[in-house]
């Protein structure tokens, strides 16, 4: 189990006592949650927003494939097409906004294959970019 290197204030009660349970049978590795390389092709990207510990993880396969796995940094499409658009689940909107205005630049400018939590249908696909505007592409 890889966790953060700090509890999220965030995080309920229940995850702490299993991690706590995990961290007696020496199953817990911590990592810092600032784009270093955890395992082999493996990154947790801090993506503050939604909850402040909140982090994306990128797997990429000696660079030849990508993907970001963003979590609940983008809830719907929409919210691409127009990065201001925040959820009522955010807990810090600001951050939200430039966590995914971060993301989608990211991954349109690197053309990573994006991979979100809560699309409709499938939930993965490319993300475009046309300036400062950007774009949506499901995936099969």
């Amino acid at each position: 189990m890889v966790l953060p290197s700090r509890p999220c204030r965030a995080t309920s009660l229940r995850l702490h006592v299993e991690y706590a349970k995990r961290q007696r049978a020496g199953l817990v590795r911590r990592t810092a949650v600032d784009g270093t390389e955890v395992l082999p092709g493996i990154r947790f990207l801090p993506t503050p927003g939604h909850s402040i510990c909140h982090a994306s993880i990128e797997v990429a396969q000696q660079q030849q494939q990508q993907a970001i796995f963003g979590g609940d940094v983008v809830h719907h499409p929409f919210e691409l097409y127009d990065p201001e658009l925040t959820s009522m689940f955010c807990e810090f909107p600001e951050a939200a906004r430039a966590a995914r205005r971060w993301l989608a630049t990211t991954v349109a400018d690197r053309d990573i294959r994006y991979f979100s939590s809560h699309f409709p249908g499938s939930s993965v696909g490319r993300i475009s970019r046309n300036g400062e505007a950007f774009g949506w592409e499901f995936e099969d």
